[in-house]
Parts: structure tokens; C-alpha cells; sequence
């Protein structure tokens, strides 16, 4: 009994999940219609981000263009430019290159402020990334076959992958307007200019950071085209900085793939270890013939229309122990019911040695194994499990008086 009711635990959570199997149908619907909802909702806000970061990395890219177009325009931005183009060249003012160093800085501002608002969903869909790719490459492993969902999530995965690819170019021929920009200031900077047009030209050339342009998530990666999504290194660095900076950003991806590797291997060669017990499949019946017992199953109508579902173990394995003699002449019969939210399995689901039933069976008795009205084992002549009224009974109608009766 110790160890019919040491495994109750596995009965219950079949009988939840049997439960949950049998909602009523309006309640499918609503959490099916949920879950709809919540996926479009999100589909809708994930292509959005796209939408708004590409369009406004575009203006962006526009604007840059436009103001290295204006400072063209106060003078030669190049040093190979003729001597002639030199001598007709004015000084610009310093309030001229001044509006177009503010104008830069409203730029980054406005960049900054679009990826802090669009931060949390291009790091979610980056995580997403990579949970899905995770899912696509261990699905066929474990299952063999593709299914639905591993398919519309490849599907998601390279719309994805593709919106990323299209945000990287952009991002990065932003940074690359703001690198000209910056190359028409330095080259400016070589022309014989003295005064306060020098200091403002070289303040307005420190102040541009063509890599600070770049889109990134979280502050964690970067959006580029080299390596489309990079790990960020240190900023403000000097090159001897930036070279190990760049060679810890590889490590880290190194590093970020071998675990992911080691993961989804550690996956697969666990599954592979492990066996399903064929008893997790079993009904009742199934399970008694599997331990080489006899068992019929016999069907009790109550009077309200209940169908509850009893089984009979006649005698044990070998047949050769001593019969308990009743009045009748014939074996003892015994009747065992089970507890709530549990069923006749809690008496056969252990080895023979530890379960009741089998235990009885072997001791020369006739068992028979009682199912209470609402779990698996039993159904009602007018309702289905979906209808109320159906689940209107309560502990005292537990029919022990039917399942005697079928003696």
C-alpha cells in the first residue's frame, strides 16, 4: 500500500493533464484566440521596430549627407584640391562651422534616443535568434521529422536574419557618412588656417564618432557590416586599446558558440541516454498483462448514468498459490478504491512486489479494482467530460455498493 501510495504522485499529474485535455471547448477557444493575439501582437511590434529603425536610420544617413554637404560648401574639404581653389577659398566663419557641429550632435542625440527606446526589442529579437536557431538545429534530432512550429520558426528566423542584414548596411553607411564628414574636417585642418577657425575646426573634428552611430543592443553587440552583429569593444580607446579590445570581442564570440555548442551537444547526447518507461503509456489494463498478470475489465452502470470501469485480477502470476476460500467455496474477493484524484493504476503501477494489488493477487486473492466516478476510467451515458453536469457529484456518490453488486 506504502508504495502504491509513494507513486499516487505520477496518477495525479496524469489525471491533470487529463484535465486539462478536456476544458470545455469556449475555453479552448479563448486560449487558443489569446495565444493568437499575443503572437500577431508581437509580430506587429518586432516589424515595427524594423520599420522605424530602418526609417530613421535612413533620414539620419540623408541628414549627415546634407551637413557634409554644408561644410563642403564653407571651404575645400580635401587637401588635394589646387592651389587656385585655395587662394579663392573664404574663411568661413566660426558660427558656421559651429551650426554644423550642433547639428551633428542633434543627430547623435536623435539616433540615441530612437535605439533607447527601440533597445529592449532588438535585444529580445536577438535573443529570440538565437533560441530558435537552438530549436531548428535539436528538433530533427529529437524528432526526426520537421513539424509546423520548427518550420514557421525557421521562417521567423530568416525574416529575422534579413531585417538585421538590411539594418546593419544602413547602420553602417551611417557611420560611414559620419567617417567622410569626419576625413573633410581633418583634411580641412591642412590648410594654412590660424585663429579661432582652427580650434573650432578641430573641436568639431573630436566631437564626431563615427562608430557611436552605429546601431547596438543593450550596449552588448553592434550592428555593422563586417561582422553584422559584433560584440562592442571599449570605446574612447586608443588603437593598441581597440586592437585588444578587437581581439577580446572575437574570443568572447568564440567563446559564446563554443557554449552553445556545448549545450545543444550535452542535449543530444542526453536524450539519446535516455529511455521512456513504456509503463507512462500504459492504461490499467495494460499494465497488469505487462507484469504477466490475468485481468479482465468489467463496465458499472450507476443510476444516474455514470460508466465506471473496474478490472479484475482472478488469480496471480503463476496461478499456484494457495486460494483464500470464501463462503461460497470460491477465492475471497477483494475490492480496492482509490483516493481522490487518483484511479485504479495507483494499485498496479509499481513492481509486483510492492504493488497492493498484485501483492493480493499472488496471496490467493480474487482483486478487483474500483474506479470513482470522474477520472479516466469512467464516462456518463448523456454527458461528455465538457458539460457541467457532468462533474455534478460529489465524495459520497463513490458507487461502492455498484461495484459490489458486479461481484
Amino acid at each position: 500500500m506504502a508504495g502504491a501510495a509513494g507513486m499516487s504522485s505520477m496518477t495525479v499529474f496524469a489525471t491533470i493533464q487529463h484535465l486539462f485535455s478536456t476544458i470545455p471547448s469556449w475555453w479552448t477557444i479563448a486560449i487558443t484566440a489569446a495565444r493568437f493575439v499575443s503572437v500577431t501582437g508581437y509580430l506587429f511590434y518586432d516589424s515595427l521596430m524594423y520599420l522605424v529603425l530602418r526609417s530613421t536610420c535612413q533620414v539620419l544617413v540623408w541628414y549627415v549627407r546634407a551637413q557634409r554637404k554644408a561644410f563642403h560648401e564653407c571651404g575645400p574639404a580635401a587637401a588635394g584640391e589646387t592651389a587656385l581653389a585655395t587662394l579663392r577659398w573664404e574663411q568661413p566663419t566660426s558660427f558656421k562651422i559651429d551650426s554644423v557641429r550642433q547639428n551633428m550632435l542633434k543627430i547623435r542625440e536623435i539616433k540615441s534616443f530612437i535605439n533607447v527606446i527601440w533597445n529592449p526589442a532588438l535585444s529580445l529579437s536577438s535573443a529570440l535568434l538565437l533560441w530558435i536557431q537552438c530549436i531548428t538545429f535539436y528538433a530533427p534530432l529529437r524528432n526526426s521529422v520537421m513539424r509546423l512550429d520548427v518550420c514557421l520558426s525557421i521562417l521567423y528566423a530568416w525574416y529575422v536574419s534579413i531585417s538585421f542584414l538590411e539594418l546593419a548596411f544602413i547602420s553602417q553607411t551611417l557611420s560611414d557618412e559620419a567617417q567622410k564628414l569626419r576625413e573633410s574636417i581633418r583634411a580641412t585642418m591642412t590648410v594654412n588656417a590660424t585663429g579661432d577657425y582652427l580650434r573650432e575646426v578641430q573641436h568639431f573634428h573630436d566631437t564626431i564618432d563615427p562608430e557611436g552611430l552605429c546601431i547596438n543592443g543593450a550596449g552588448f553587440f553592434r550592428l555593422s557590416k563586417p561582422l553584422i552583429v559584433t560584440l562592442l569593444p571599449g570605446q574612447g580607446c586608443s588603437p593598441g586599446q581597440r586592437a585588444v579590445g578587437r581581439r577580446k570581442q572575437v574570443m568572447r564570440l568564440q567563446q559564446l558558440c563554443s557554449a552553445v555548442a556545448l549545450v545543444l551537444g550535452n542535449i543530444h547526447c542526453a536524450h539519446s541516454r535516455i529511455h521512456m518507461d513504456p509503463d507512462a503509456s500504459r492504461n490499467v489494463s495494460e499494465l497488469i498483462t505487462s507484469k504477466g498478470y490475468p485481468v479482465e475489465e468489467h463496465e458499472v452502470r450507476t443510476e444516474d448514468g455514470y460508466l465506471l470501469r473496474i478490472q479484475r485480477i482472478p488469480h496471480g502470476r503463476l496461478n499456484d498459490a494457495e486460494p483464500t476460500v470464501y463462503a461460497t467455496g470460491e477465492k475471497t474477493p477483494v475490492l480496492l478504491m482509490h483516493g481522490t484524484a487518483m484511479s485504479s493504476t495507483d494499485f498496479v503501477l509499481n513492481f509486483p512486489h510492492q504493488s497492493l494489488g498484485f501483492l493480493l493477487a499472488d496471496a490467493g486473492y480474487d482483486v478487483w479494482l474500483g474506479n470513482f466516478r470522474g477520472n479516466v476510467y469512467t464516462s456518463h451515458i448523456l454527458y461528455t467530460r465538457n458539460n457541467p453536469a457532468f462533474w455534478n457529484f460529489s465524495n459520497a456518490s463513490i458507487q461502492i455498493r455498484n461495484n459490489i453488486r458486479k461481484w
